[in-house]
């Protein structure tokens, strides 16, 4: 099941990384599991709140989580470092990336099932409350259960691909092995201080040294990103601390 499942989102992105105006936008997906009764997931209640959903509210049977990173290639990671507004190439990479995940989502669920087991997706990329600034599913923090990554300054996962990329999660009632968490942090500066440069990366002042993070000027930011790169399609972005970071595509000394 692990094997077949991971080779059919590799040749997914392989795919789309063959249409045309995509050539070269990912690199190679990495992958992490955690069972779906971690209770670890019960604790995100605590730090997210209790809206937040237990993987068997959305899938009573799920017996595991599948947790997968796509990276965005070096080509668009690089192209974003620096200046105050988004790249284009980023904000294009991110609408690009958004369809591509769906479309994997989509084509798991039948592939699995042909296999007699059940998949489900968690949520949406937009299944959060802009007013409220609250979500009902963190792929996020899932996928960190998982050990797919540990966080960063940023607030962003970094995974050993990365940060420069988007996080899928799905569920499933087939059994998978979990996969160890890291035993330690990839972010340079919560590892001996000597990173921290995604601070004063973002444009508008919404991180901080002590792990303070402003998600209002955030959103506003993003929302900027979004007009002005209306032509393109509704991008709200930034990535201003993803990019031209030692994180951006891989995991600091590993």
């Amino acid at each position: 099941m692990k094997e077949k499942l991971e080779f059919f989102i590799r040749e997914f992105v392989n795919c789309y990384n063959e249409k045309p105006g995509m050539e070269d936008t990912w690199g190679e997906p990495v992958f992490a599991y955690a069972s779906a009764r971690d209770p670890k997931f019960a604790e995100l209640k605590d730090i997210i709140g209790n809206h937040h959903k237990l993987p068997l509210d959305i899938l009573p049977d799920a017996r595991t989580l599948i947790a997968y990173f796509v990276p965005l290639s070096e080509r668009i990671a690089s192209s974003n470092a620096g200046g105050r507004m988004a790249s284009a190439e980023w904000a294009r990479a991110y609408l690009q990336t958004v369809d591509l995940i769906k479309s994997i989502e989509k084509g798991l669920v039948h592939h699995v099932a042909l296999e007699g087991w059940t998949v489900a997706k968690t949520a949406d990329h937009r299944s959060w409350d802009p007013d409220t600034m609250k979500c009902d599913w963190s792929h996020r923090h899932a996928a960190y259960i998982a050990g797919l990554g540990t966080f960063g300054m940023n607030r962003a996962l970094i995974t050993g691909k990365g940060v420069c990329g988007r996080i899928g999660t799905i569920l499933t009632d087939a059994y998978i092995e979990p996969t160890p968490r890291p035993d330690v942090d990839y972010c340079l500066y919560k590892r001996d201080g000597s990173c921290g440069l995604c601070i004063p990366a973002c444009p508008v002042s919404a991180l901080d040294g002590s792990g303070n993070y402003d998600n209002r000027k955030c959103l506003e930011f993003t929302e900027e990103n979004a007009e002005f790169h209306k032509k393109i399609g509704y991008a709200d972005v930034c990535g201003k601390c993803m990019s031209g970071m030692p994180c951006s595509t891989c995991a600091p000394g590993f």
